[in-house]
């Protein structure tokens, strides 16, 4: 009596039903018993299915199910152990970040851009990276000795009367001449600045939410300035069902969790809790790698920091005749601290405007409001931002100091 009434009442108040198979069907919506008391025997539930008058039915029905109802119980055992496993890397990423309460790390920054077709790799970006990172306080300051940009040039190409433009094959690349950007979040809002090759500055105020928007632009393509693995890998979309782990004789684990199209493989491994070394993306029909990632880690203090982070995408191509995926080229990007403080005191004004170098009379754009239908304007004077699109005291103030 206590089993019927714990079924839902989609199976006690269901319908004889006589067929062998579609007992079986029946069985996985009982699957919630089986998670609640692995104990709890098909022969039961089958017992209270089959109506008496057709209860020869029964030893019959109990053999073609138990084969089912062992499957049944493997994958849910495994699915329950995977989930487990998931979950406690992911508690140990969560420990270790909250217990990275602030840092301040000196390091290099590179891009390369590979042709397939080119012998050589490109160096498109060759930069030292100053960081400082305190809570929800961070400073990036990155110095370029140099920046390529890709240059889309577009060429005339006569095609019988018509003349048609298109990219040429090949990528192009030019200067940008900016040598130095300054991205600043002081919890309230994003400040960044921008120093060209003739020493001119510009900035731009933005949201919080805008951070990864503008630490991509400024060319650190992170959402989050100190934590880089998030750009690889989030354990909390990893679906249990859809992913098989095989544990490291050497500790950690191998992770393959198998998506509609592609692959994604990560490697843990077991120095500490949350290792992570590898993670990669694969295509299933061609096999071929669409991002990958690699990891190493330091330590101090019992914290640990991620030292060097190295990321690769993989751009294919199909060949017209043979329908051959090949890679056609590839972006590699490199961050290596080679300076890396931990919890260490932070100095508060560090994290102002005005310990930040940037030139006085530097105009910033405020993306956060409008004034007239576009973005307000102001000016710094050194120690803070004045409007100089609204009518206000302050720039009431400064024209008349400037009369």
């Amino acid at each position: 009596m206590e089993i019927q009434q714990s079924l839902p009442p989609k199976i006690t108040n269901s319908p004889d039903r006589s067929s062998a198979c579609q007992l079986r069907v029946r069985l996985h919506e009982c699957r919630h018993l089986l998670l609640a008391d692995q104990k709890f025997r098909p022969s039961r539930i089958l017992a209270m299915l089959i109506p008496p008058q057709r209860s020869y039915l029964l030893p019959f029905s109990i053999f073609l199910c138990s084969f089912s109802w062992m499957g049944l119980v493997q994958s849910a055992q495994a699915q329950s152990t995977i989930q487990e496993q998931l979950r406690l890397l992911e508690e140990s990423r969560l420990n270790n970040e909250e217990r990275l309460i602030s840092a301040e790390g000196k390091g290099v920054l590179k891009r390369w851009f590979v042709d397939t077709d080119s012998a050589e790799p490109l160096q498109t970006t060759d930069a030292t990276i100053d960081l400082l990172y305190d809570s929800s306080k961070f400073l990036l300051i990155i110095n370029n000795h140099f920046r390529l940009q890709e240059l889309r040039v577009r060429e005339l190409v006569e095609i019988g009367d018509l003349v048609a433009d298109r990219i040429p094959a090949g990528k192009q690349w030019e200067e940008t001449n900016i040598s130095k950007t300054l991205v600043l979040g002081d919890g309230d809002a994003i400040y960044s600045a921008e120093w060209l090759a003739d020493g001119s500055c510009t900035g731009e105020i933005d949201f919080v939410f805008s951070r990864q928007s503008v630490l991509r632009t400024a060319g650190y393509p992170f959402e989050h300035p100190l934590h880089l693995w998030k750009e690889a890998l989030n354990i909390s979309r990893i679906k249990p069902e859809q992913t098989k782990l095989t544990p490291l004789a050497s500790g950690g684990l191998i992770g393959i969790e198998s998506l509609n199209t592609f692959n994604l493989k990560f490697y843990f491994f077991g120095d500490f809790g949350f290792d992570l070394r590898r993670v990669s993306t694969q295509r299933m029909d061609t096999g071929l790698p669409i991002r990958e990632y690699s990891f190493d880690w330091g330590e101090s203090a019992g914290v640990h920091y991620l030292k060097r982070f190295s990321s690769t995408i993989n751009l294919t191509a199909t060949n017209e005749i043979t329908r051959e995926h090949t890679i056609a080229s590839k972006k590699t990007l490199e961050v290596d601290f080679v300076d890396f403080k931990v919890n260490q005191p932070i100095e508060k004004n560090r994290f102002l405007l005005s310990h930040s170098g940037i030139p006085i009379g530097t105009h910033f754009t405020d993306n956060r409001s409008q004034v007239a239908g576009r973005e307000a304007t102001l000016e710094f004077d050194g120690t803070r931002l004045i409007p100089l699109n609204r009518n206000s005291p302050e720039k009431a103030e400064k024209q008349a100091n400037d009369g």
